[in-house]
């Protein structure tokens, strides 16, 4: 069953998550909790103050460690904080400049500390609540399909059919990534061999 997390973070580095395609991280020393976290728990992201609200919602994607500064503390101080790290989807989200007037404000949660676990019927309350707001992915946008298969439909008739080559299909596919806001880079080396192309959320991340 997937379980709940309140994820905490100044408007700093929320902005930054979203910024850089829906990623979070954990200190070191909050290991156990990256451990026990599995794709497809939900996360609720608080805003601490001068916001003072949860203001969105999301669903665990991926766990990755990476050694790069990202936060802005991070790269003021030029050093890792927060290296236990995992991407997410975000499910609804307010807009950055309704967060203070349209946060939402519970009694059941207590943000004591940066991540912690939640309580399943508390979870599910909180989650109705968003629901019933209205929240929107308007304020923290993920990378989209834009073209459908009916644009696409058939070949014309009377067009002609061309077999692509193995080097034209990796840029296109190439082509595609970046059209959908990915990091996209053809050979990707990896354990037992090569990618013709990969596509990834964030730089340094397992390829999505």
């Amino acid at each position: 069953m997937a379980r709940y997390w309140l994820v905490v973070g100044s408007r700093e580095n929320w902005e930054t998550a979203f910024k850089h395609g829906n990623i979070w991280g954990l200190k070191e020393r909050q290991r156990h909790l990256w451990e026990s976290l599995n794709e497809g728990d939900t996360l609720l992201f608080y805003v601490t103050q001068p916001i003072g609200g949860i203001v969105g919602q999301g669903v665990v994607h991926t766990k990755i460690k990476q050694n790069r500064p990202l936060w802005p503390q991070e790269l003021r101080e030029h050093k890792l904080i927060w290296p236990l790290r995992f991407e997410f989807d975000v499910e609804s989200c307010l807009p950055p400049d309704k967060w203070s007037n349209k946060k939402l404000v519970s009694k059941l949660v207590w943000p004591r500390t940066g991540f912690q676990l939640v309580g399943q019927n508390v979870g599910e309350e909180l989650v109705s609540s968003l629901r019933v707001q209205g929240y929107s992915t308007e304020g923290a946008e993920t990378p989209v399909i834009r073209e459908t298969l009916a644009e696409f439909g058939n070949t014309p008739q009377g067009a002609k059919k061309v077999l692509r080559s193995h080097d034209e299909l990796k840029r296109v596919l190439v082509e595609i990534g970046k059209m959908q806001n990915f990091i996209a880079e053809p050979e990707f080396p990896f354990d037992i061999g090569r990618l013709d192309v990969v596509w990834r959320r964030v730089i340094y991340s397992v390829p999505t």
